[in-house]
């Protein structure tokens, strides 16, 4: 496994969360 290649989809992850409770709160 290669932390660089873990890193990106880990930010990635973090960003579709947040903005997925966004979209939960405008709701």
């Amino acid at each position: 496994m290669n932390p660089f290649h873990f890193l990106p989809a880990l930010l990635v992850g973090i960003l579709v969360h947040s903005s997925f409770a966004e979209t939960a709160v405008s709701e």
